[in-house]
């Protein structure tokens, strides 16, 4: 009897430990069929048997780096996580002033080479090295093509990054860089990132990128079902893209510096002036909560690229065109974030979604909620009255064919601003073709002064009077805007990959 029960307790051991190697088999074998994966078992490579350990604090860069090379070029195999926090040295150039002070530095962290598919397990976390870079990158897709990236976890050094060569830029002792990336793309296309929590970078969660190199866009881009949030630049920075689909996120909680956007479009000052361009984008049924500035910034109106000349004289300006925001939900972002931080109350953009320097944006069934404007603006001069409104929900300026409709935005207004010429050096466009209409909201806030007034159309937009009745404001508008050829455009040109 006696050893009966140790054969027993023998054996309910030995049970417990193949089923335990059982689920994480299964486990495996699930997640490639949750996200569609069709490889065949034996060709799914385990990071641990290149030598990762993934216990939190041995570095498993190199080893990690050994694995995704094996894979790498192959589309039948797959580089998997399991479980575990993997520490990885995101920045490998010598701890030196010189390469501190590197602003942008797009040849490091994990390079993830063509034909690659990245499964993590949901625990499976990679983790920043603390370091004193101003520029890192966790994965690093550069001029890579036929890229997944499933599941798992990025997690930045945004608590700990270490502030030795802080007054090298802005004067700024807390500042130390702003280019921390949890994945970085540049030129690189065919690319899927699903189901992946990006958090607490010291830079941007996403960033699609160009360097000096760069010949080619970022294009045919997916970031969908994503949890994007504590990252101090930007959840996702778009400085060159064609093709992109960002759909079912939740971005949130971006703060540190400057712009503090959940979503960021603004074409760079690349070399090579073809790539200063954003186009054919959907945004749509994301959440973005509770951003230091918009949850949407569209911003075409950078002053190195409107003021730089290419190779031939001419004036160059960046392009943003044909961007569709659906479907999205934006709550608690802030509204006059610039405002704050750039201690003038006149050079404020503002509103929880803001398309500046932007032609061909399709604004329809968002709902906006709780702007959060962090100070008081001063309205006195009226040439400025539009763009110095907290409760923007909207805020347009200098573009060309927006359509903003059907949005859910109550007691939040919608602003246009007219012409401005800063520090009378340059005349940034009219706003012209703003059509604006079917939405719910308190009014249509525009520019009462300039040398142009905003070219814009209203019809059936509705706010609450003083004593609550719902009154309409003037009806212009012959068509349904619904059947609007801009929507249609967009969605007939992008649906190929779509």
């Amino acid at each position: 009897m006696k050893y009966t029960k140790y054969f027993v307790l023998l054996g309910m051991i030995a049970t417990f430990f193949f089923m335990s190697i059982k689920v994480e088999a299964v486990s495996s074998k699930d997640l490639m069929k949750k996200y569609n994966i069709e490889v065949e078992e034996k060709n799914v490579i385990d990071v641990s048997d290149f030598g990762a350990v993934g216990n939190g604090k041995d570095d498993d860069t190199k080893n990690i780096q050994k694995a995704l090379d094996e894979v790498g070029g192959s589309k039948e195999k797959v580089v998997y996580f399991p479980k575990g926090t993997y520490m990885i040295n995101t920045n490998d150039s010598e701890s030196t002033k010189e390469n501190v002070q590197r602003f942008v530095n797009t040849s490091v962290g994990l390079k993830v080479k063509s034909n690659t598919t990245i499964l993590m397990d949901d625990d499976a976390i990679l983790k920043a090295i603390p370091n004193e870079f101003y520029s890192y990158t966790v994965l690093n897709l550069k001029e890579s093509s036929n890229v997944s990236i499933y599941g798992g976890q990025i997690l930045g050094d945004r608590e700990d990054h270490i502030y030795k060569y802080a007054k090298l830029r802005r004067g700024n002792p807390e500042y130390n860089g702003e280019t921390g990336w949890g994945i970085l793309m540049v030129s690189s296309s065919n690319i899927i990132i699903d189901n992946v929590t990006i958090s607490d970078m010291w830079g941007d969660g996403i960033d699609l990128f160009a360097d000096k190199e760069s010949k080619t866009s970022n294009s045919n881009i997916k970031i969908k079902n994503s949890h994007i949030s504590n990252n101090r630049r930007q959840g996702i920075s778009i400085e060159n893209a064609e093709n992109l689909l960002i759909e079912n996120n939740v971005i949130e909680k971006t703060k540190g510096t400057d712009p503090s956007a959940g979503i960021n479009i603004e074409p760079a000052d690349f070399k090579n002036h073809s790539l200063r361009a954003v186009k054919d984008v959907i945004i749509r049924k994301n959440k973005f909560l509770n951003n230091d500035d918009a949850g949407v910034l569209l911003y075409g109106m950078g002053e190195k690229v409107f003021y730089d000349k290419d190779d031939d004289g001419n004036q160059q300006k960046a392009q943003i065109d044909n961007i569709l925001i659906s479907e999205n939900d934006f709550d608690g972002n802030n509204t006059n974030h610039q405002n704050v931080q750039d201690g003038a109350w006149v050079g404020a953009y503002n509103g929880q979604i803001m398309i500046v320097g932007a032609s061909n944006v399709d604004v329809h069934n968002n709902k906006l909620t709780n702007p959060k404007p962090l100070g008081s603006m001063d309205n006195t001069n009226a040439q400025f009255k539009a763009n110095s409104n907290p409760y923007a929900g909207i805020l347009v300026g200098y573009s060309d064919s927006v359509n903003i409709w059907d949005n859910q935005m109550k007691n939040q207004n919608i602003s246009v601003i007219n012409q401005w010429s800063p520090e009378g050096t340059f005349a940034y466009s009219n706003s012209t073709n703003i059509v604006i209409g079917n939405n719910d909201l308190k009014e249509v806030v525009l520019a009462e002064e300039g040398k142009n007034k905003p070219d814009v159309t209203q019809d059936k937009n509705f706010k609450k009077s003083v004593d609550g009745e719902v009154d309409s404001t003037v009806s212009k508008i012959d068509k349904e805007l619904k059947k609007d050829s801009l929507f249609e455009r967009i969605i007939t040109k992008i649906k190929s990959w779509f």
